[in-house]
C-alpha cells in the first residue's frame, strides 16, 4: 500500500473529509538489489555490530515492510515501525498509537509494494542508522531516506523511525511531461505519453497544497462517485497507481513505471479550506499512455 496515499486517506478521515550488480566507487558498498522474498514477518534480531550486519539486517526489514504493505497486513507491518514513525506518517504529528493506527486501517485498498534497492547506509551512532530505499509502489517508483532505530529493551531489533522523500531518477527509456497546478486546476488537464515509463514534473503555483493522484478506471465507472465514498478506501471500479502531494508554491516529481497502454483519471481529493475535496472543484484531467510495458 502507498503509504504517502494511506497518510493521506487517512488523514482525511481523522478530519472528517469524504472523500535497483552496480560499478560502485571505492569506498562505497553495493546497493543491496531485489532478491529472494522475504515475508511479512518480523525479522530475525541483527545478529551483530558490524556495518555488513546491519545492512543484511536493515535491507531484511525493508522487505519485510515492503511485504506486509502488498498483504494488507496492517497489525504485522505495524511492529515494524515505531509509534513515532506512525504519528509523523500518518497521524501528521499527532499521538498515534499502534492501536489506534489498526482502528483507522479498515477497508484500505492493498497496492503491491515491490523492493528495489536499499544503499548509502550511514551508522550515525550505536543503535541509529539511515539509508536510502527504492520501492516500487502499484506504478510508483519511490526513493525516500530512511531512518532505523534499535529498540533499546530489544537488542538486534531494529524498526522504522523515520522517512524522508527523495527525487526518484525515472528509468532510462521515459516521456517527461510538465503539469502545473493552478486556480485549483491541473494545466495542462490532458496528458499523453508514448513511453511506459513516465516522469511528471509538477509546479504547484496555488496557495494551498494539492495531489496528483493517478487512478484505473473500470469500464462504466465515473470520477464523481469518489465524491460520494466515505471512509479511506476507494470504491469498487477504481485502481489505486500512484500519488503525490506537492506543498503550496512548490514543486515536485511523479515518477511512473510499467504503465499500461489505456487512459487514466487524475484527481485532487485533498480537501479545501471547506473540508470539500478540490475534485469537486474541478481539480482533474487525464494521462493517456499509448506505449506498452
Amino acid at each position: 500500500m502507498n503509504r504517502r496515499f494511506v497518510r493521506g486517506r487517512l488523514h482525511r478521515v481523522a478530519v472528517g473529509v469524504l472523500a535497483l550488480l552496480l560499478i560502485v566507487p571505492a569506498g562505497f558498498a553495493a546497493p543491496v538489489l531485489a532478491a529472494d522474498p522475504v515475508p511479512c514477518a518480523i525479522p530475525a534480531p541483527v545478529s551483530g555490530t558490524g556495518r555488513a550486519a546491519v545492512e543484511t539486517g536493515l535491507a531484511t526489514l525493508v522487505k519485510a515492510i515492503a511485504a506486509c504493505e502488498t498483504a494488507g497486513n496492517w497489525q504485522a507491518y505495524s511492529t515494524l515501525v515505531t509509534e513515532k514513525y506512525l504519528e509523523v506518517t500518518y497521524g501528521g504529528g499527532n499521538p498515534l498509537s499502534r492501536t489506534d493506527f489498526m482502528s483507522l486501517t479498515t477497508g484500505l485498498p492493498i497496492v503491491p509494494v515491490r523492493f528495489r534497492s536499499f544503499d548509502d547506509l550511514k551508522i550515525i551512532r550505536p543503535g541509529e542508522a539511515r539509508a536510502n530505499v527504492k520501492l516500487v509502489l502499484a506504478n510508483q517508483l519511490i526513493f525516500e531516506q530512511w531512518n532505523f532505530r534499535e529498540e533499546s529493551s530489544h537488542p538486534g531489533a531494529w524498526l522504522l523511525d523515520a522517512s524522508t522523500p527523495l527525487t526518484p531518477e525515472p528509468p532510462r527509456q521515459h516521456d517527461d511531461l510538465d503539469l502545473t497546478i493552478s486556480g485549483n486546476a491541473y494545466s495542462p488537464a490532458t496528458l499523453t505519453a508514448a513511453q511506459a515509463n513516465i516522469r511528471v514534473r509538477i509546479a504547484n503555483s496555488d496557495n494551498t497544497d494539492h495531489e496528483v493522484l493517478l487512478l484505473g478506471l473500470a469500464t462504466g465507472t465515473t470520477i464523481g462517485t469518489l465524491l460520494l465514498t466515505a471512509g479511506p478506501g476507494l470504491p469498487p471500479g477504481f485502481t489505486y497507481m500512484a500519488q503525490l502531494t506537492v506543498p503550496a508554491k512548490a514543486k515536485g516529481t511523479l515518477v511512473l513505471v510499467n504503465i499500461k497502454p489505456g487512459t487514466y483519471a487524475m484527481v485532487d481529493l485533498l480537501p479545501d479550506s471547506s473540508g470539500i475535496p478540490y475534485l469537486a472543484s474541478g481539480t482533474q484531467g487525464t494521462l493517456t499512455v499509448s506505449a506498452s510495458t
